[in-house]
């Protein structure tokens, strides 16, 4: 068999195991769908916020680093 023929064959081959494996889950037959019902909340309680709220709290920014040559301890 030419190396052609064995391409074809094995693309073949590929596609009828994609598209059985694609019927096997729709039938149901491979992988059972969950009896658990979803749920859908209309609201999340979060717990109170305390009196001094951080949401205006300007933190200062990070120094960046220097041009010094880092120090390093080598043995």
């Amino acid at each position: 068999m030419t190396t052609r023929g064995k391409i074809v064959l094995f693309a073949l081959f590929l596609a009828l195991a994609y598209f059985g494996f694609n019927k096997l889950i729709a039938s149901g037959k491979l992988f059972k769908k969950a009896d658990t019902q979803s749920v859908m909340l209309s609201s999340i309680d979060l717990p109170a916020a305390p009196s001094g709220s951080r949401a205006t709290l300007v933190v200062p920014l990070a120094p960046l680093p220097g041009t010094a040559p880092p120090k390093t301890a080598r043995p």
